[in-house]
C-alpha cells in the first residue's frame, strides 16, 4: 500500500504484556460485598415502607409483592454476610452427600452481632453448632429451654444458617412429639438460638423474665376437683405444681406413677412382634378415666424446672419400662397434694 503509515498513531493502544514489576489487581472483594450488603438493606426497607403504605391503602396484592421482595433481599443479605463470617469461605466447599436446607431467624441486632462476634473468636461457623443442635435433640441428649426472653421493639436482624436437609426433616417431623414430651412448644428457633447461645456463651435477649408456662391435657373431673382442692386450701395450682416439682427433682419425693394411666396417653413396652428378642411402645390399657372428656389444664412454674422435668420424665420411662410425660409428673403431684374424686 502506498503512503502506508511506518508508526501506530500516538494513542493507539499497545497490547504487549506489561514489564515485570508491580501490576494493578483488583480490590479485595470483601468491602465490595459489604457495601452490596448495605445497599441491599436499603433496598429492603425501602420494600418494607412501600409494603406499609400498600397496606394502609387497602392494596393487599401489592403489599404483599413488596413483602416478598424484602423477604428475598434480606435471605440474601443473611447469605452474604455467612459468607463474610469467620471461615465462611468454607460454606462453598461443603462436601456433604446430603443437600443443604437454610434456616433463617429473625433475631434482635443486638444478639445478631454477639452471635456473630463469638464465633469470630472462636473460629466457628455457625452452621457446625446449629447442626450439632439438631443431632442432639434427634438422640434425646438434649432439648431447649421455654423461651422466656426477648422484646418487641428495638431493630431485628435476619441471622441464617445451613443444615443438612435430611437431619432438619427428622427433627421437623418430631417437633409435636418433643413439644408434648416437654410440656412446652419446641420451635426450629429455639432449637438454634438457645443452642448458639450456650455453646458461644452469648447472653440471650434481655427482657424481664416470665414464669414458664406447663400445659398438659388431663380427664375434666379430675382438673374440676384439683382448682376446688386448691382454692379450698388458699392455695393456687402453680403453687402446688412448682413446689411438687422441687421437691420430685431434688430427690425428696418419689412420684406415684400410675402404670395404667390410658387416659393420660401413656404408653408401656411390649414385644416386638417382627424382631424377635426387641420391644416397642404401645398404648397401655384402659384406666379409670379413659372415658372421660379432656381439658387442658396449664400452670405457671419457675421456668428451669421445665427442662428438668422433661429430663426426668424420660429417666422414669427408661426406670418403669412404661412411658412417662412431664404431664405423668405434674398429674402425679396434682393427685397426690390434692387428691382425686371419689
Amino acid at each position: 500500500m502506498r503512503d502506508a503509515p511506518t508508526r501506530r498513531p500516538k494513542n493507539y493502544p499497545d497490547q504487549r504484556r506489561p514489564a515485570k514489576g508491580h501490576r494493578p489487581v483488583a480490590g479485595s472483594i470483601r468491602p465490595r460485598l459489604a457495601a452490596f450488603v448495605d445497599a441491599l438493606k436499603e433496598e429492603a426497607q425501602e420494600d418494607l415502607a412501600a409494603a406499609k403504605g400498600h397496606l394502609e391503602a387497602g392494596r393487599q396484592d401489592a403489599a404483599t409483592q413488596r413483602q416478598d421482595k424484602a423477604a428475598v433481599k434480606h435471605d440474601g443479605i443473611a447469605a452474604i454476610e455467612s459468607l463474610l463470617g469467620p471461615r465462611g469461605y468454607l460454606l462453598l466447599r461443603r462436601t456433604e452427600e446430603g443437600e443443604t436446607s437454610p434456616l433463617s431467624l429473625t433475631v434482635s441486632d443486638t444478639l445478631k452481632r454477639a452471635l456473630l462476634a463469638a464465633a469470630e473468636e472462636f473460629d466457628v461457623v455457625l452452621d457446625a453448632p446449629a447442626e450439632q443442635a439438631y443431632q442432639r435433640v434427634l438422640a434425646g441428649e438434649w432439648v431447649p429451654e421455654q423461651a422466656t426472653w426477648g422484646s418487641k421493639g428495638g431493630t431485628k436482624a435476619v441471622l441464617q444458617v445451613s443444615l443438612d436437609a435430611g437431619l432438619r426433616q427428622e427433627v421437623q417431623a418430631q417437633l409435636s412429639e418433643i413439644s408434648d414430651a416437654v410440656g412446652y412448644k419446641v420451635l426450629e428457633s429455639n432449637i438454634v438460638l438457645s443452642y448458639l447461645c450456650e455453646e458461644l456463651g452469648v447472653e440471650p435477649d434481655a427482657g424481664p423474665r416470665k414464669p414458664g408456662r406447663f400445659a398438659s391435657r388431663y380427664p375434666a373431673p379430675l382438673v374440676a376437683h384439683w382448682a376446688r382442692a386448691a382454692e379450698a386450701a388458699g392455695t393456687s395450682l402453680d403453687q402446688v405444681v412448682e413446689d411438687g416439682a422441687r421437691a420430685v427433682l431434688d430427690g425428696s419425693v418419689a412420684p406415684k406413677l400410675n402404670r395404667y394411666m390410658a387416659d393420660a396417653n401413656a404408653r408401656v413396652r411390649v414385644p416386638d412382634p417382627d424382631r424377635p428378642g426387641q420391644t416397642i411402645w404401645a398404648p397401655s390399657p384402659a384406666g379409670r378415666w379413659s372415658d372421660a372428656s379432656r381439658e387442658w389444664l396449664g400452670v405457671h412454674i419457675d421456668p428451669d424446672l421445665l427442662p428438668g422435668l422433661a429430663l426426668k420424665a424420660k429417666e422414669l420411662s427408661e426406670q418403669n419400662g412404661f412411658q412417662v410425660y412431664p404431664g405423668s409428673i405434674v398429674r402425679a403431684i396434682l393427685t397426690e397434694r390434692l387428691g382425686q374424686p371419689e
